[in-house]
């Protein structure tokens, strides 16, 4: 019996060591040559201009403290992301298609979400620089092609004046 829980333990860790995928703990702003971010689980940081829109998608700026729509880092010129194939998503179990020609990335909190809102939303109309990871839109909640994952508020700040 001794054996058969250590063979099944040893086969338990092996399969968890290798289907999670290590995580990032340096933020980089470029995945490859051709300056295009990387998707999870990568940890990328972006800058673009805090935009507030509304439940239908179109731009506003309420100014209440009540979570009527959604944020989203408004990118000129814009991005593209690497995406992974299906080699990648056998390994990492991450899969996210290249996207070219990204203008707007919703983002997505992690944790006290009224906070980051209260936090960013003085920051409306102007640069900040995001540090999170990078996923695909997968459920109608999703309003952009690409999306950005925050995860504690001390990951967005006004962006430096020279920030793309």
């Amino acid at each position: 019996m001794k054996s058969l829980f250590a063979f099944v333990l040893t086969c338990l860790l092996t399969s968890i060591a290798f289907a999670t995928p290590p995580a990032s703990t340096a933020a980089s702003t470029a995945a490859s040559a051709s300056g295009c971010y990387a998707d999870e689980p990568a940890v990328v940081t972006v800058t673009g201009v805090l935009i507030e829109k509304d439940k239908a998608g179109r731009d506003s700026s309420s100014g209440g403290k009540e979570i009527d729509g959604y944020f989203v880092l408004r990118f000129k010129p814009p991005i593209c992301t690497v995406g992974y194939t299906d080699a990648d998503m056998d390994k990492t179990g991450y899969y996210d298609v290249p996207q070219a020609n990204v203008r707007d990335m919703q983002m997505v909190f992690l944790g006290d979400s009224v906070k980051l809102y209260e936090i960013l939303r003085p920051r409306i109309g102007k640069k900040v620089q995001c540090t999170g990871q990078l996923f695909d839109a997968q459920t109608a909640g999703h309003r952009t092609p690409v999306l950005i994952q925050i995860m504690r508020k001390e990951d967005c700040r006004s962006a430096p004046e020279s920030a793309g």
